[in-house]
């Protein structure tokens, strides 16, 4: 454009200074915008490498105080240290699946496998197969950035000496088998697994991964290999895969089942309207917790108005006797269930049906009871509501003794047997077979509450509890690790059958555990002397297996974690080596074997001391309340002139020795004399 000035000629070399700081105008502008837009990207890469930096900071801080043991762990799949930042991340490119879900979205549940543990020829491979469901909120891929696969576990990234045929990586048998597994939904895993040449026993530990991003939690599964030359069963073949339709293992299918330990009648028989107290009680076998328990009547056993033949108010319905939710019962503990039933007002032959049931509507596997019920036409005239009226018919229980207790991560536990034994977790897997005196080392760390089993052959990690238990009869455990001297120069360090080892949440304590049947537990009792009059030695054996069966039964003590401390503080036990040292105890217990204190119909709380100043006090008198009608105070002529040792309530155990020694008293007198109105009764 030209632009002329007064009427003169075009001055051209004006417009072309005017042209051309036009240009350089826009031209600086341009640089100007390409100079924001270039510090406008490096500010926003630099925001997202700091917002990365962060995100892997506090995750990693999370996962290493819920799942590792030790640091420096590499990340799965890339093999990089954990933490370091992948590019596509820092500048927010999603990739394949699961990038925008975080580590603690990944979860699983062991829901099946082909079999708990193996036995193997040299040489020898199979297929296995698990199956884990997703109880996440990330779906599952066998592709892009953050498939998911099994690594070798115990430690991590460990070359597995049953590497098969096909395996993705030495540390990594292989993917998921689907595409994707959404949550909610089962996915599978297939390996095939080949044993060594060497002969002996092996555990073989995997952990389920998301690449790149976490060992997903719930997802670390123990395989129990035993390496042999011979089997008694056919060898699984290793060349056909899993067939259609093959049974597998279930790991849920069976979580609810219960042995019935304790039911107050065989049979009963009642008046016409009649009402009646009953009692079961039942040990959670099973591999869930039951936060609600109750008993219900079958459907076939129920009248046209859906009510129950034996109904009465103090049913919670017409078909439901009882339900119970004030604590939950752990699995190896147990639940008592009270309740009333009332008898029809006709005369005849009836069977009562009952059946468990946990958590709302789940039937328990061995909670089913049927009594037989005799009823008369004569009315009641009196109601026995309150307590048990028939003798107590249960099984033998194994209860749990304290034995000692570990604080600190620098406190080992060794442990060997005398015959071969076993090791489970607190849900009945097997971890490993050991050999008659075989020692095994563990260790616990407090923080991360994850167990080490070390020795000169295996060396793996397990949670939760651990279970030594023995293959045959009469296995006993040498606690190589505890000492408990006594003045004869023995080391009570022998225990019978089993030991646990559980921490008790309430007191952070490792405890030590001796599980064992209750009469063996009798035959390690040190209350008294090897050379007392053997119905001295009865009389504080049956008073002895009633406070411990007493104890058991409601499990309250110890919150729950055992029944009694094997210290004064409940009875003296010694174990094994006591047994040896007193073999006229065991013979007390196994000749009253079974025999309890009860009063009522009830086993009852009996207490002992050691001896009185002349009488023994009454319950209310030491320790208050409305006490109990059996723990009155009665005389002790033989201990007059004596200053009290001891409480005072219950049987003198000076006044019971002089009268078996002097009086020529038998067990049963002793007891009824010291416990006012009882009967020693057999329950087992």
């Amino acid at each position: 454009m030209f632009y002329k000035i007064n009427n003169r000629k075009p001055m051209t070399g004006a417009v072309w200074t005017i042209g051309a700081f036009q240009k350089e105008k826009e031209a600086r502008n341009f640089r100007g915008t390409l100079l924001g837009i270039v510090v406008s990207f490096f500010v926003l890469v630099m925001f997202a490498f700091l917002l990365n930096i962060a995100e892997n900071y506090y995750s990693l801080e999370n996962e290493a105080s819920a799942k590792e043991v030790s640091g420096g762990q590499t990340n799965a799949i890339s093999g990089t240290t954990e933490g370091t930042i992948s590019w596509h991340r820092i500048f927010g490119i999603k990739t394949a699946h699961a990038a925008t879900y975080a580590r603690s979205d990944y979860k699983a549940t062991l829901i099946l496998r082909s079999s708990p543990n193996l036995e193997l020829l040299p040489g020898e491979e199979i297929l296995y197969k698990v199956g884990f469901k997703n109880t996440g909120i990330a779906p599952w891929y066998n592709t892009g950035a953050n498939f998911v696969s099994i690594y070798t576990s115990g430690p991590k990234y460990r070359q597995s000496s049953f590497q098969g045929s096909g395996w993705y990586k030495n540390i990594q048998p292989v993917k998921l088998a689907q595409s994707s597994v959404l949550p909610g939904t089962l996915g599978f895993i297939e390996f095939k697994l080949k044993a060594p040449t060497k002969e002996g026993n092996y555990i073989e530990t995997f952990y389920l991964a998301a690449e790149d991003k976490a060992w997903i939690e719930g997802g670390e599964f123990l395989i129990p290999i035993t390496v042999v030359k011979s089997k008694s069963q056919p060898a699984v073949q290793a060349t056909s895969p899993v067939a259609a339709g093959e049974v597998l293992v279930p790991i849920t299918s069976s979580n609810f089942q219960a042995s019935l330990l304790l039911k107050s009648h065989n049979e009963i028989q009642a008046k016409t309207g009649e009402l009646i107290s009953l009692r079961f009680g039942y040990k959670n076998t099973g591999k869930t917790g039951w936060d609600i328990k109750g008993l219900i009547v079958p459907q076939d056993d129920l009248l046209s108005d859906g009510n129950s033949i034996f109904y009465n108010p103090t049913w919670t319905s017409g078909h439901q006797p009882a339900v119970i939710g004030t604590s939950r019962t752990e699995p190896g503990q147990l639940a008592f269930i009270d309740f009333k039933l009332q008898a029809p007002e006709q005369s005849g032959q009836y069977t009562a049906k009952f059946k468990l049931v946990a958590n709302y509507d789940k039937e328990v596997e061995g909670g089913y009871v049927e009594i037989p019920i005799y009823v008369t036409d004569e009315s009641a005239t009196t109601d026995t509501s309150g307590r048990i009226v028939n003798q107590i018919n249960m099984q033998e229980p194994e209860i749990q003794i304290g034995l000692d207790f570990i604080t600190t991560d620098g406190e080992t536990f060794e442990l060997t047997a005398d015959k071969n034994f076993i090791l489970r977790d607190g849900s009945g897997a097997t971890l490993g077979n050991f050999s008659a005196n075989e020692p095994v080392t563990v260790s616990y760390n407090f923080s991360s509450k994850i167990f080490k089993i070390m020795n000169a052959r295996i060396n793996f990690s397990a949670s939760g509890e651990l279970r030594f238990a023995g293959l045959q009869d009469d296995t006993v455990f040498t606690v190589l690790s505890m000492s408990r001297p006594t003045d004869y120069g023995w080391n009570d360090n022998k225990y019978r059958d089993g030991i646990i080892l559980r921490q008790a949440q309430n007191t952070g304590r490792l405890w030590i555990i001796n599980n064992l049947p209750l009469e063996h537990y009798l035959w390690g009792i040190a209350e008294t002397s090897n050379l007392s009059d053997l119905d001295y030695i009865k009389s504080i054996i049956v008073a002895s297996r009633t406070y411990a069966l007493y104890h058991y039964e409601r499990n309250t003590k110890y919150s729950g974690y055992f029944h009694m401390r094997a210290t004064t503080a409940d009875q003296l036990y010694r174990g094994y080596n006591s047994e040896v040292r007193r073999p006229r105890v065991k013979q007390a217990a196994q000749e009253t074997a079974g025999q309890v204190i009860t009063y009522g119909g009830d086993i009852v709380v009996t207490p002992y001391f050691g001896h009185s100043d002349g009488r023994t006090r009454s319950w209310q008198e030491v320790w208050g309340g409305s006490g109990y009608p059996w723990l009155v105070s009665v005389s002790v002529p033989s201990d007059a002139g004596q200053t009290l040792w001891g409480h005072g309530v219950g049987m003198s155990a000076l006044g019971a020795y002089h009268n078996a020694e002097t009086n020529g008293w038998d067990h049963v007198k002793i007891l009824k004399y010291y416990y006012t109105g009882i009967d020693v009764t057999k329950v087992y």
